[in-house]
């Protein structure tokens, strides 16, 4: 009997001899590890939260369409007031 059959089989005795499977000894690190069940996302999760990451893409592309749209403006603004700017130094320099 290798070890690790050996500690499972004293965890299903320490436990009654009932739900042996449930709980198997980790041979690396020595601790119980609980194993009756694996983890896994449901279809419905899955579904779910592919829904919600589209509905925060759709929300941020507008949300950055209109951020697009005030970093336009504001970069025509700078233009029309560095040539007025521009303009002014000149019309200084030359009188």
């Amino acid at each position: 009997m290798s070890e690790i059959e050996y500690e499972a089989d004293h965890v299903k005795h320490s436990i009654g001899g009932k739900g042996g499977h449930i709980f198997r000894r980790c041979f690396h690190v020595g601790t119980l590890m609980y194993s009756s069940k694996r983890s896994a996302f449901t279809l419905v999760e899955l579904v779910v939260v592919i829904l919600i990451m589209t509905m925060l893409a759709g929300l941020s592309a507008i949300a950055y369409r209109s951020i697009a749209a005030d970093m336009k403006m504001s970069a025509a603004m700078n233009t029309v007031s560095s040539a007025l700017d521009n303009a002014r130094a000149l019309a200084i320099k030359k009188n």
